[in-house]
């Protein structure tokens, strides 16, 4: 009750999806956008005063080892998480996105 330890704070998932990016879409077969699923914790941000970063995804994860996605999302990770630590990472221009995935990353942070 009344905590403020979390307020301040941005709370940003990396998450998975077994589908493709278009299965999350209205005429998809998930009939909704990824974004969606996630807003219980957006909610759950927000009443604990944080800020909910865009979301870092992998979609079709299922086929990812196969179809050599996987190296470029750990590395599209890996450059996310350097971007933060070297303040080269602009919250403004990523909310400008429903999800973040390692194709749009880059297009997305600081020069």
């Amino acid at each position: 009750h009344d905590g403020d330890k979390l307020a301040g704070k941005t709370l940003m998932l990396a998450i998975t999806a077994g589908g493709t990016r278009e299965a999350y879409t209205v005429n998809g077969y998930q009939q909704h956008p990824l974004r969606t699923f996630l807003t219980p914790l957006e909610q759950t941000a927000k009443l604990c005063r944080m800020a909910f970063a865009t979301p870092y995804v992998l979609y079709q994860s299922l086929a990812a080892e196969s179809d050599g996605e996987i190296d470029h999302h750990v590395a599209g990770y890996r450059e996310l998480i350097s971007a933060i630590v070297d303040d080269q990472y602009d919250p403004a221009v990523t909310s400008q996105h429903d999800v973040l995935t390692h194709h749009d990353l880059l297009s997305t942070l600081r020069a």
